[in-house]
């Protein structure tokens, strides 16, 4: 082939000419293999006016379930799954679980398979890959081994090299966008690839499959872990989109707790979770959405998060010396965190206590024997400059917010990195208490250049709040020049 065709919309939807062009391509390549270049389809090609829908009717009748074998058939489902560029073939191999590569082989000698020896990759024509996803139809039960390995190879994404796991992206989207169907044992492995998917920023697709898999488990009803487990994919999904989907997440974390409540688990971490990521996302609505709801939904916020904390208070004790004793102490440091949040954001003045709810939250991140979580310790530390700045201890806030600063920036960098966003914006507030207008802009504007960064012009949840501080800022000394155009989309 000397280009890809896309044939994801069928045969029929595709310009002639472009067809044409591909099944003589095609055609080709199996007469220089000798393999099904037979006098009857020359005839074809050369005498009959409907070349395209002869060999595409040809081709089709090569991969019909009567002309494979079950081997055959398992193989080429999977390997449709796949991108167009191909997959490594010891890859293939693992990943589907063969013994050895003998069935392959029988399919590059038929010329079903292609194979790049040089780079050890195995991928399909784009016809013949159309005319299985179309006329095989890859099931969940056919492809249980691949989903279950990819969704090992992705596990803890998080955790892993970033580089390492973007190779796999195409891999893990092609699978998903391909495979319509679900089986409780694929499920299992749900969890960790829209885990990954997420993290990879595919948002519609993870809500998009979330959806039909939590419809699926709810219809057989499936076991709770399941169902909750996709629930909680899709909710940090719906929570990382931003302001427009905060109901959307809050709404699947109440199906992840209703699924983990403790009546029906008992004390688990996952109940936890879901009670602490539903306080805050009633918090954001307090904090970017509809005033009108903010009392409320503060209510709401602080009566999750009690819960989250009644939960951890009686897990702590029992996972001492157990496996999840640290994730357990990261999430007590949550919720601490989550109360400290709410309190800074009450009408009345309860500033001490957040300060200590946020001083517990930093020895929770901590911890002895713990994993450094940089980013919950930076979050924690710039609240905690923020609440300092209220009672006006402005060199101690100043100590707090630049240690947040120096520890992002070792373990995240200084590059594209929106942590670091939240941490200017809390030195541009001290510098304004101070009445320093000047050295709060320089803040803001380095706010300003990150979210011109890594946000689409006029998006992020930080710009208007950059935006207006610039403002106020410029109405409050105009002698001092705004070096960040807002209206060119700060």
């Amino acid at each position: 082939m000397s280009r890809v065709y896309n044939f994801s919309a069928g045969p029929s939807m595709l310009p002639e000419k472009v067809l044409k062009t591909a099944a003589e391509e095609m055609l080709d390549f199996l007469k220089n293999k000798g393999i099904y270049a037979t006098k009857e389809l020359e005839k074809v090609r050369h005498y009959s006016s409907n070349v395209p829908l002869a060999v595409y009717e040809y081709v089709k009748h090569m991969v019909s379930s009567q002309q494979l074998t079950p081997e055959e058939q398992y193989i080429l489902k999977n390997l449709a799954l796949l991108p167009v560029s191909g997959v490594i073939d010891r890859n293939l191999k693992t990943w589907c679980e063969l013994e050895n590569y003998e069935v392959i082989e029988q399919l590059i000698s038929k010329s079903l398979i292609r194979c790049d020896r040089d780079n050890g990759l195995l991928f399909l024509h784009p016809l013949i890959r159309e005319l299985i996803l179309v006329n095989l139809h890859p099931q969940a039960c056919d492809a249980e081994c691949l989903i279950k390995n990819l969704g090992l190879l992705v596990a803890g994404s998080w955790e892993k090299p970033r580089q390492k796991m973007d190779s796999y992206d195409a891999m893990i989207c092609s699978l998903l966008s391909n495979l319509d169907t679900y089986s409780e044992n694929t499920l299992r492995s749900y969890e960790s690839i829209l885990e990954f998917c997420w993290q990879q920023g595919h948002f519609e697709l993870v809500i998009e499959k979330a959806t039909s898999a939590y419809d699926f488990c709810r219809r057989h009803r499936l076991d709770y872990e399941i169902c909750g487990s996709i629930a909680r994919a899709a909710g940090n999904c719906c929570y990382s989109t931003g302001i427009q989907s905060w109901a959307d997440s809050t709404r699947w974390y109440c199906r992840m707790w209703h699924y983990y409540h403790p009546l029906n688990k008992g004390i688990n971490k996952e109940a936890a979770f879901a009670a602490q990521r539903i306080a805050r996302s009633y918090l954001n609505q307090v904090i970017y959405c509809n005033a009108k709801i903010a009392k409320k939904a503060l209510k709401q916020a602080f009566s999750w998060n009690k819960e989250s904390l009644r939960i951890l208070s009686i897990l702590i004790p029992q996972e001492k010396n157990g496996p999840y004793y640290s994730e357990c102490q990261s999430y007590y440091g949550d919720a601490y965190y989550m109360n400290a949040c709410i309190r800074m954001y009450d009408s009345s003045n309860v500033t001490t206590l957040a300060l200590e709810d946020v001083e517990t939250a930093i020895s929770c991140y901590c911890f002895p024997g713990g994993r450094i979580r940089s980013t919950s310790i930076t979050a924690a530390k710039t609240l905690k400059g923020k609440l300092l700045t209220k009672q006006h201890r402005f060199d101690e806030a100043a100590n707090e917010l630049e240690d947040a600063l120096q520890i992002e920036i070792q373990f995240r960098g200084s590059e594209n990195n929106s942590h670091l966003i939240r941490i200017f914006i809390a030195q541009g507030d001290l510098y304004c208490y101070k009445g320093q207008i000047e050295e709060a802009v320089e803040q803001y504007q380095q706010a300003a250049r990150l979210i011109q960064q890594i946000y689409e012009p006029g998006s992020g949840r930080y710009f208007h709040e950059v935006s207006s501080k610039l403002l106020l800022c410029e109405h409050a000394q105009e002698k001092v020049p705004l070096m960040v155009t807002i209206s060119a989309g700060v």
